[in-house]
């Protein structure tokens, strides 16, 4: 689990160093776009993470860890999905070879977002959870195999590291 939160943790950096940024200010459609890609893939595979801890776990209990900036750990997570929502609302309209990507990245935030509210939700953590996680984690997975190819080469989706169990 060390190895999966370190390759989250890497991840993470890379995004958060976008989020003080205003996507509004930045300075291509190419760079916005790039932004919300980033944004959407750290939510997606900390939301994964996060579930898979919860459903080994039982429990949110890890939640309430304090983390990153003093924050709990339910603060952090709560922020990361508002940022990602800001980056991925301020991307407008993309046109040209990035279309296809944009249509499916934003497909990808839908399941993202949805599994951040399970995370960060009040949901009791029991067979029905687990089976909704599985669905939405495998919903992202091919949502991912077919963003991957679409993309440059800058940008790499970060891998799944913790099987929801």
């Amino acid at each position: 689990m060390r190895l999966a939160l370190s390759t989250i943790g890497r991840a993470l950096v890379t995004v958060l160093a976008l989020f003080p940024v205003r996507a509004t200010e930045l300075s291509s459609d190419e760079e916005r776009y790039v932004a919300a890609i980033q944004a959407v893939d750290v939510l997606c595979a900390l939301s994964e993470f996060d579930l898979a801890v919860l459903i080994r776990q039982q429990g949110r209990a890890f939640l309430s860890q304090i983390g990153e900036r003093g924050k709990t750990l339910l603060d952090s997570r709560q922020w990361v999905r508002r940022e990602a929502e800001r980056i991925v609302n301020a991307l407008g309209e993309v046109k040209g070879k990035n279309a296809e990507a944009a249509l499916l990245m934003r497909e990808l935030w839908h399941l993202a977002d949805a599994e951040s509210e399970m995370v960060t939700g009040l949901d009791p953590i029991d067979e029905a959870f687990a089976v909704r996680a599985k669905e939405l984690a495998a919903k992202t997975a091919e949502i991912r195999a077919r963003l991957k190819p679409l993309l440059t080469g800058a940008i790499n989706l970060t891998e799944p590291v913790a099987p929801i169990p």
